[in-house]
């Protein structure tokens, strides 16, 4: 038996000249997840295993970013400096550069 019976190095030198003794590596072929299967319903369906696989793997059961900004700079635009809170004014001057207040020297 030269699986259990030869060294390694006489398995590598007969694999290399005499192409004998050469292991066999298996590659597994199939996906340790369906991610089409129950995807309708996959953040009920799914364990948490399958879906950072399918999310990494194939994109698919990623939850969706729902983060939502505080205020909307367009919507009242047109009338900013009398119908926007204070707190709106200050938040989209800073990050949108909308409803600033100038201040004259």
């Amino acid at each position: 038996n030269w699986q259990q019976g030869w060294s390694i190095a006489k398995k590598h030198w007969c694999c290399v000249h005499q192409n004998k003794g050469c292991e066999v590596v298996t590659v597994q072929t199939s996906q340790p997840y369906d991610c089409q299967a129950g995807l309708s319903n996959w953040n009920v369906e799914w364990s948490r295993g399958k879906q950072l696989w399918c999310c990494a793997k194939q994109n698919l059961g990623c939850p969706k970013e729902t983060t939502s900004l505080p205020y909307d700079c367009s919507a009242g635009y047109s009338n900013w400096q009398g119908g926007w809170s204070p707190g709106k004014k200050a938040w989209c001057c800073q990050h949108f550069n909308k409803g600033c207040a100038v201040s004259l020297p």
